[in-house]
């Protein structure tokens, strides 16, 4: 089925703002991730099976403190990233790897929702697996730009 000129700007706009979201993550601009976010929006990490504190649920606040307080450089990259856009709601589903400090962290799936309020995407909740290869893939492209070897 054909999408629509309405559905294709739509789909370019949410995964817009996941990517902005990565590069206000990258740049550390928390000012930035508050104003893509709800108020009341939520974070879920999930990790593997066995560690007590997981899943374990943020609010905006506390992600905001987390990112605040690493210093050194982060990079989240995504790929073959899964839209769906329903009138003032979307989703994202894409594969991930993160990088800190140059060095490969670790990669999975984020499921970011976003709602349409007054003509803009605002994320009302991102929901991410945190896993190591082979359990989740890092990027096709290899390493990021300027980082020799691989995980």
């Amino acid at each position: 089925m054909a999408r629509s000129q309405r559905q294709i700007e739509d789909r370019a706009a949410v995964l817009e703002t996941v990517r902005e979201l990565f590069r206000a993550l990258e740049s550390r601009d928390l000012a930035r991730i508050e104003e893509l976010h709800l108020p009341q929006a939520l974070t879920v990490t999930s990790r593997s099976a066995g560690e007590s504190e997981y899943p374990a649920v943020r609010t905006v606040p506390e992600v905001l403190e987390s990112i605040g307080s690493v210093t050194v450089p982060m990079l989240e990259r995504m790929w073959d990233a899964e839209v769906r856009v329903d009138g003032d709601i979307a989703s994202v589903w894409t594969p991930y790897d993160f990088w800190v400090d140059g060095s490969f962290s670790h990669c999975g799936h984020d499921a970011v929702h976003l709602v349409r309020v007054d003509g803009s995407w605002r994320i009302s909740a991102v929901t991410y697996t945190v896993a190591q290869p082979p359990e989740c893939r890092t990027h096709p492209d290899g390493p990021p730009a300027g980082i020799g070897g691989s995980p």
